[in-house]
């Protein structure tokens, strides 16, 4: 009997590796052996599938939370089934049968349990990494100040040096594809921070903090420090004053690497620096606000800010914040390779796939913007775009991910000279992505994808808003609360993304101030039509005629805005106690450029308050005793008069799939 249950057990313990292997359900379905091509730029996981229905007769449906995933490909003449094989291994989802006939069975692409937790785990687990990736930052930081002083004033030189060699001629993609750069880049601002006065005094400051001021910090919430301190700030050391008084606030990069921008931004930093030592010297105390975020712009990346600012009516700066500490943690991203780089480099060169060479000709490179945000990306191909160059060349068919934060990775121009095959795969990769070969197909998938995945918005929602302000001729508050009411917190953090992928230099500003003011835009967005017309015809509304939930989501506006990654640059908020804002009223001032007063334009026929699209609106809560909370939000206008405000709805998903038996 012994060796029969011996026997049992080895053939149990079988059975889960044996289990793991499913049987297709494309098998015997010989409609998926029908060779397709696709050139996908970007495509919706539904328009990809309905490409690949078209081509073979086979009815291919994702469920329905899928349908806006997207995806780039360029694969000629692959079996149907292979190409939706690699899909599904790309993205990790899974594919069943669901419904249709024993001969044409209807296949549907969706996401199990398994699935599901592995992005769970990856978004728990990159928080764990980002702080201790904070950790060997403030390390790096600790050790740079040991350094003798004529050291220390050597290694600024240097990095001024490399930052500027970095960001010559503008051209950010060799940058933005090399991790050795990034990390170059980071030491250098770590010199650079430690070398100042200020930046010395600060990372002096916060080794001094307690153990359970660690602990506090992770709650996200910013901690004041004042040598004049107000309710819920804390007295700050009269010795870290005092180190801060002896020092000069200043621009924390070379002001050369700005050159792309245009000559009026050299000369704005210079004015600006003006101002701060003005404001800086004459100040009658300071503040500093420590602020740990862990993920930033909805990434995970890490953020220590420890930032002072002079105490005084008129001296409060988002430029102050740039002076101090200012601390990074991007595991993944700027840490160390697993493999020693030489290694693997005679492994992938030695590779007879990998390692062969190839000219690969692009197309010709589009003109550089010569200022404003996309000057800094110079004039570089995107990876999307060049899929199809990449396949003829080496013969090499390719999957990847194709999210809105990875609408700007950029490839740069390779040469004429012949180029391995993976030289090639790395730099389409860059910092943010990662790649891998299955036979003669090359998967490319983000590295942080469960955070990329929660960001991206769909792409017909940005065409809508789009239209809309082409219609207006800009945004007004109610299209903007619609954005941070309709979006998740990791959505509006990638409007900024989505608006670089759309490629809309006007307007791009406008969808920055969605993300910095989201919490107010939110509360705004709850609002009955009623009382927003009343708002904009300049009546206040008191804070007891709102509704519970609109209450609600005033009680926890500041406490939600001082947590967010901008908090820095607009100040923080005062908590505000329920009795307090029981007695406040709210406000929206609005005001166009060169406007002395309010502009709120009734339409005629129904009565309701109309505001012209930009200019600046203020969103006010006043408290009986003189305090008031205001969130300024400015917006842009094109030159000309709006257009009708006719504007398209929204347009709606695709219907949603059967489910999958599972």
């Amino acid at each position: 009997m012994r060796p029969f249950l011996v026997l049992l057990v080895v053939l149990f313990a079988a059975v889960p590796a044996a289990a793991q292997e499913r049987p297709s359900p494309f098998a015997g379905d010989a409609r998926l052996q029908k060779t397709v091509t696709v050139r996908w730029k970007k495509a919706t996981l539904y328009d990809a599938l309905k490409t690949v229905e078209q081509m073979t007769g086979v009815h291919l449906t994702p469920e329905r939370s899928l349908v806006d995933e997207p995806i780039m490909a360029s694969a000629a003449n692959v079996p149907a089934r292979a190409l939706l094989e690699q899909v599904a291994k790309l993205l990790h989802f899974t594919w069943a049968r669901s419904g249709g006939t024993a001969d044409a069975p209807h296949y549907l692409l969706y996401r199990d349990q398994r699935a599901m937790q592995e992005e769970e785990d990856e978004i728990n687990g990159a928080r764990r990494a980002v702080l201790e990736a904070l950790q060997k930052e403030i390390d790096r930081h600790r050790q740079i100040a040991k350094m003798p002083p004529d050291q220390l004033q050597n290694a600024v030189r240097k990095a001024d040096e490399d930052t500027m060699a970095m960001f010559s001629g503008g051209n950010f993609a060799s940058m933005a594809s090399s991790q050795a750069a990034a990390q170059k880049f980071q030491q250098g601002q770590a010199v650079r921070t430690v070398a100042s006065p200020i930046g010395r005094a600060l990372l002096d400051f916060l080794d001094s903090f307690p153990s359970g001021t660690w602990n506090a910090m992770q709650s996200e919430d910013p901690l004041i420090f004042s040598t004049n301190p107000k309710a819920g700030e804390e007295r700050l050391p009269q010795s870290v004053g005092d180190r801060l008084a002896g020092g000069t606030p200043g621009w924390p990069f070379p002001k050369g690497m700005f050159k792309a921008f245009g000559p009026q931004v050299e000369d704005g930093i210079a004015k600006a620096e003006e101002a701060m030592a003005k404001q800086w010297t004459g100040a009658p105390g300071f503040k500093v606000t420590v602020h740990l975020t862990l993920n930033t712009a909805s990434q995970p990346i890490g953020m220590l800010r420890v930032n002072p600012e002079p105490l005084g009516e008129g001296t409060s700066s988002p430029l102050f914040a740039m002076t101090g500490l200012n601390l990074i943690g991007a595991p993944g991203l700027l840490t160390p390779p697993t493999e020693d780089p030489e290694e693997r480099e005679k492994r992938l060169a030695a590779d007879p796939f990998l390692g062969r060479k190839a000219v690969l000709k692009l197309p010709p490179l589009p003109p550089a913007p010569p200022a404003g945000p996309f000057a800094i990306l110079g004039q570089s191909h995107r990876v999307a775009e060049i899929l199809p160059n990449v396949e003829d060349a080496f013969k090499v068919r390719i999957v990847g991910d194709a999210y809105n934060r990875m609408a700007m990775s950029l490839l740069p121009n390779p040469g004429e000279a012949p180029i391995a095959l993976y030289k090639v795969l790395d730099q389409m990769a860059g910092l943010g992505r990662a790649w891998e070969r299955d036979g003669d197909v090359i998967r490319l998938r983000s590295k942080t994808w469960a955070h990329d995945r929660r960001g991206e918005i769909p792409s017909r929602y940005m065409r809508r808003w789009i239209a809309i302000r082409e219609k207006k001729g800009g945004f007004t508050l109610d299209d903007i609360a619609e954005m941070a009411s309709l979006l998740r917190d990791e959505q509006v953090d990638s409007l900024l993304y989505s608006a670089m992928e759309e490629g809309m230099p006007q307007g791009f500003e406008d969808f920055f101030m969605v993300s910095a003011n989201k919490q107010p835009l939110r509360f705004y967005g709850k609002l009955l039509p009623a009382q927003r017309r009343q708002l904009l015809a300049g009546k206040a509304l008191p804070v007891r005629s709102l509704f519970a939930y609109q209450q609600q989501a005033l009680m926890g506006m500041n406490r939600e805005q001082n947590r967010s990654m901008f908090s820095f640059a607009f100040g923080t908020k005062p908590a505000r106690r329920p009795d307090q804002l029981a007695a406040a009223v709210v406000s929206v001032e609005h005001k166009q450029a060169g406007d002395a007063g309010k502009v709120a334009v009734l339409s005629p026929g129904r009565g309701s308050a109309v505001v012209e699209p930009g200019g600046v609106y203020v969103l006010r809560v006043a408290f009986p005793d003189g305090q008031k909370d205001e969130f300024t939000i400015p917006l842009s206008r094109p030159a000309g008069k709006p257009a009708s405000l006719a504007v398209p709805e929204a347009p709606k998903p695709p219907a949603p799939a059967a489910p999958a038996s599972k």
